[in-house]
């Protein structure tokens, strides 16, 4: 039989689909759902619904014709039919249009049929429009810093740092669960010269008047009606990347599902995304796109990735483009960090942080990072050397031959393991015996141990 709570879902729906809404499910927990709806391309849900299956409640819009309808069952008395004069008219459209809904097609376009266009670019050759770009690198390195600097352009117009020019003022969307809006954020934004009235934060969700985080996997639909609103957007950013993952980051499923529907939002509305990353720590010397921590999709659905790197004992930085499908992937910019101090309209004195552009790079990411980045496998060699130097010259201004102890005492002395020179042991043909049954290991060298023989 079916329930009370089916009834409000099937007569909604129906509801739904008389005003040219074709969701996929039902979904009635009183959240924002997105749906398609008549006229809209290929990945396109321009259709919004909410519905609160134990009230009975619910309402709809449709962002192309800026329609929005409350929607309140008729009667909870389920016996209760009230006439219609229309309703064989609407149970035809309902069915017609059930039938469109229900029925799938492969639709195949041939080529000739498609109408080339040029790459769209904010920042020629580094901010595509309309996709996704991570900006990935290790701790202290400023990412934060660098997208808002990216941001400010963006707002008022200008030079970017090639040399290249924006002509444009576009609104910034900043979603950050790292920084805090007042004391970090702002105060960035300023002194990078944006302009703060086309900057915003996107914080939390008031729902039932109740606040909780933004969470894209259920607030996109609110969020295409804000941007609606504003009149567009040209850049949003995403610090850390990260939060907008429902699941496990490691999975790939679970991330392309996640930022599809952010991939499809920069597409609809021709907007830069900027999800910031990590890099994985020890990785310095690897291939750069493939350090960027948790699963490959992040790279794989991003269109261009870049990645910052600063000198272990410097103040150099350099941004570099380690991977692009739409444009050259080699190349980066010097760029430094500096402090400073401004006096607010409040009259309070704000400190803060801001990018100065360098020099532009000529090399790979690999290249060019390895210029600035400390890389594990070189220390690992150098201390390789270094401690077969040390066993070597050990043993010989022993005689020969030295007392394990001994040896041990030494090497650790130089700061370096003795699991490792165990490992390079065999490297250097070195012997090992003990001397009697309670005696003390010796290690011997190839022409030492010769000479006993």
């Amino acid at each position: 039989m079916e329930s009370k709570f089916d009834k409000i879902r099937d007569e909604f729906s129906i509801e739904l689909l008389m005003s040219g809404l074709y969701p996929e499910t039902i979904i009635a927990d009183g959240a924002s759902h997105t749906c398609k709806v008549e006229g809209d391309a290929r990945g396109e849900q321009s259709g919004w619904y909410i519905l609160a299956g134990d009230s009975g409640a619910g309402s709809f819009g449709n962002l192309r014709t800026r329609s929005t309808q409350s929607w309140q069952r008729f009667s909870n008395v389920d016996n209760v039919k009230k006439f219609d004069p229309n309703e064989k008219k609407k149970k035809k459209k309902i069915s017609d249009l059930s039938k469109n809904l229900i029925h799938t097609q492969i639709i195949l376009q041939r080529c000739s049929d498609i109408e080339p266009q040029p790459i769209s670019w904010m920042w020629p050759d580094w901010l595509p429009a309309g996709k996704l770009t991570i900006l990935a690198g290790g701790g202290g390195v400023s990412k934060s810093t660098l997208s808002l600097a990216i941001a400010a352009i963006i707002s008022r117009g200008g030079y970017w740092p090639d040399g290249a020019f924006y002509p444009n003022k576009g609104n910034i969307l900043i979603w950050s669960s790292e920084d805090s809006a007042s004391d970090v954020i702002v105060p960035r934004l300023t002194v990078a010269g944006a302009d703060l009235e086309k900057c915003l934060i996107l914080g939390e969700v008031n729902q039932h008047e109740k606040r909780r985080s933004f969470d894209p996997s259920q607030d996109m639909g609110e969020l295409e009606r804000a941007v609606h609103h504003l009149g567009g957007v040209r850049l949003l950013i995403i610090d850390p990347i990260i939060s907008a993952v429902s699941g496990d980051m490691h999975r790939a499923n679970d991330v392309r599902r996640s930022l599809q529907s952010i991939v499809d939002f920069a597409e609809r509305h021709n907007c830069a995304v900027i999800g910031i990353s990590h890099v994985a720590k020890g990785s310095a010397g690897k291939t750069p796109y493939d350090r960027v921590i948790g699963s490959q999709a992040f790279t794989a659905l991003a269109r261009v990735v870049l990645m910052a790197a600063k000198e272990e004992d410097g103040e150099r930085r350099i941004l570099v483009r380690a991977k692009s499908n739409i444009g050259p992937d080699n190349g980066g910019i010097e760029y430094s960090l500096h402090e400073t101090t401004y006096c607010s309209l409040a009259r309070k004195e704000i400190k803060t942080s801001y990018i100065n552009w360098g020099d532009s790079l000529n090399g790979s990411a690999r290249e060019l990072l390895s210029q600035v980045e400390i890389n594990d496998n070189d220390h690992e060699r150098e201390s390789r050397s270094e401690l077969k130097r040390i066993i070597s010259l050990a043993i010989k201004s022993a005689g020969g031959e030295i007392l394990v102890k001994v040896l041990e005492q030494e090497v650790k002395a130089a700061g370096l393991s003795f699991h490792a020179a165990k490992r390079v042991k065999d490297e250097l043909n070195i012997s090992s015996e003990k001397l009697g049954m309670k005696g003390p290991w010796v290690w011997r060298l190839p022409d030492k141990h010769s000479s006993h023989s």
